[in-house]
């Protein structure tokens, strides 16, 4: 009885303290937020478009995709969003490539943990977020039951908060949700915050006699499946030579970082083996392509042994695009977008943003040269269904794992933007939404009152 009484102390007042500044006065006139930006970590637009359809959500217009940068997973998306500045790399744990060591060039950094005690750049500009190692754990340990404290938390923090034109919250429990629970979880949870949603705009209008303009926001999608399984590319490795590792030493060698259960990994080796280890890695089966960046705007993507090939050349300052099947398969399906033709970013996004690889190509040419400060020699988009781990991930999820993300496959990639108010656009990339949404006090402090 002790002990569950202890943590039900604890729970609650990491719960009470959660996310906000230390509360300052100001003598200005105290002007409430006219806008609340919701912003819920990993859920997809196909998830939402359900649930608006469904009857909830009856205030909003509809949803609409925002396409994930490549790989769809939180720190680049978050990032770009709201143009903070990056991660030095996709993930928290990662292959650090300009350290020496003994045995070779580099070595692995960051842990599971980092998840608990690191607070990404992005989190610490939020009004609300989860803070410090307790709040962190609260979300893995008690994952539904503080998704509901942090949405009463929202709404008694948001009427404490002046003096700033959007009041930016962060949820990252719908992720968690929708990976260990699945999707009945993931809609129940979706329509409490409509619920709460409709509560906290009755008391912003008797409170300040206007509307409170609503935008929910997600950084990615998270596809359902009913089993999920594991790539065992070092398997696949071995029989081409190739030795894992966590440093580098010799030309066969390779590093793999597994920081959680995702659809996308990044592999480390030295340069002149990366179009080697792309196209052995590409014999996986549970691998649907690899990338390599061969020359500043040129990337050159593998499937199957190199059976099949694409090129992309890209021009970011004309922000042009040009798409050439070299040898097989058409692995993104899009030759037809481009007929031998050389197009505009817009136009291709506008004509891809719903296929099963939106955007890719110019997402392909990102995940090399925008999304983190550093990056891997080749990267690699899983299958449906399938997520890069290694023997302890495996071991901790036992066949749990209910979604995944991360790839270039559409329903992960797709997040979404819905608004009390028309958007400008019908689509939207990272970088579109502050044309849609103005954030330019992104990670400004607010005034705050007891």
């Amino acid at each position: 009885m002790l002990h569950k009484l202890g943590i039900l102390i604890i729970f609650t007042t990491v719960i009470t303290s959660c996310s906000t500044s230390t509360p300052y006065f100001h003598e200005k006139t105290l002007i409430p937020p006219k806008r609340l930006v919701l912003c819920l970590d990993g859920v997809g637009y196909n998830s939402f478009k359900e649930i608006y359809d469904g009857g909830y959500f009856k205030g909003f217009y509809p949803p609409v995709p925002m396409v994930a940068t490549f790989p769809s997973i939180s720190n680049p998306n978050w990032a770009r969003l709201f143009r903070t500045e990056l991660e030095k790399s996709f993930t928290h744990a990662h292959f650090d490539p300009n350290v020496k060591t003994y045995t070779g060039k580099g070595k692995v950094v960051g842990n599971l943990l980092d998840h608990l005690n690191k607070s990404l750049i992005y989190e610490k500009m939020f009004d609300f977020k989860p803070e410090g190692f307790f709040q962190h754990f609260v979300n893995l340990t008690y994952i539904k039951t503080s998704a509901l404290y942090w949405l009463d938390s929202i709404e008694r923090d948001l009427f404490k908060s002046f003096n700033k034109e959007n009041y930016y919250a962060f949820i990252v429990n719908t992720d968690f949700i929708a990976h260990l629970y699945g999707k009945e979880a993931t809609f129940e949870y979706l329509a409490e915050v409509d619920k709460r949603l409709q509560k906290i705009q009755k008391l912003y209008k008797k409170k300040y006699g206007s509307q409170l303009e609503i935008v929910i926001l997600s950084d990615h999608g998270n596809h359902f499946y009913e089993k999920i399984g594991h790539i065992d590319h070092n398997a696949t490795l071995e029989k081409y030579g190739w030795s894992p590792g966590k440093t580098l030493s010799t030309k066969k060698d390779y590093v793999f970082a597994a920081p959680e259960l995702i659809s996308f990994g990044a592999f480390y080796c030295f340069q002149e083996s990366k179009n080697k280890l792309a196209i052995d890695l590409s014999n996986d089966i549970g691998i649907d392509f690899t990338l390599v960046q061969n020359t500043p705007n040129i990337i050159d993507i593998y499937a199957r042994g190199a059976k099949d090939h694409i090129r992309v050349t890209i021009d970011p300052l004309a922000k042009t695009v040009k798409y050439e099947v070299l040898k097989g398969q058409d692995i993104f399906g899009h030759r037809n977008v481009f007929n031998g033709k050389t197009i505009g970013w817009d136009e291709y996004f506008y004509k891809t943003y719903n296929d099963d690889y939106p955007y890719a190509a110019v997402r392909a040419w990102d995940s090399f040269n925008v999304n983190a400060k550093e990056h891997a020699p080749v990267l690699a988009s899983a299958k449906p269904a399938m997520v890069f781990t290694n023997l302890t991930l495996k071991i901790l999820s036992l066949g749990k794992l209910k979604s995944a993300h991360g790839s270039m496959y559409g329903p992960e990639s797709r997040g979404v933007v819905i608004s009390t108010t028309p958007l400008r656009d019908p689509a939207i990339r990272p970088d579109d939404f502050g044309n849609n949404i103005p954030i330019s006090d992104f990670g400004k402090p607010m005034t705050r009152t007891d």
